[in-house]
Parts: structure tokens; sequence; C-alpha cells
């Protein structure tokens, strides 16, 4: 398995259906973690959500926007603790 890999090379490539791949994959993983930080499933639902819109945005804006995405998603966290 490789984890998203594959995925995520297809949604940089164009594939919508990558995203949805991930998406699937991960978010009841991603709501739990995010839940460790907050304690509030409600909160960390609104923040995967806020995750899911910066990785699709990562395609239209390029490698430096997206770790600036993922540093505001960070950011988005901390400010909830």
């Amino acid at each position: 398995m490789d984890n998203g890999a594959s995925s995520y090379r297809r949604f940089l490539d164009g594939d919508d259906k990558g995203l949805e791949e991930i998406v699937r994959d991960y978010k009841d993983g991603l709501i739990l973690y995010l839940n460790g930080f907050v304690n509030n499933f409600f909160t960390a639902e609104e923040l995967k959500e806020k995750v899911e819109l910066d990785i699709a945005n990562y395609r239209e804006d390029g490698a430096q926007k997206a770790y600036e995405a993922a540093c505001d998603a960070y950011s988005e966290l901390f400010d909830h603790l």
C-alpha cells in the first residue's frame, strides 16, 4: 500500500477522484487526531473540512501554497486549544 501517494499524485494531475479517495480513507483518522487536541468532535469535524479545502487548493496554487495551507491548518488547530 502506498498510503495515499498514488491518489494524491492522480489528484495533482487533475483527477478529482484521487482527492475523494484521500478524504474517504483518512477522514475518520484525521477527525480522531484533531479531536485529541480540541476535545470536541464538532470542532474537529470543522477543522477536517478546512484541511480538505486546503488540500483542494494545493493543486491550483503549487508547492509553496501547499506548505502555507498546511501551516494555516495547524494555526487554525492551535487557535482552538
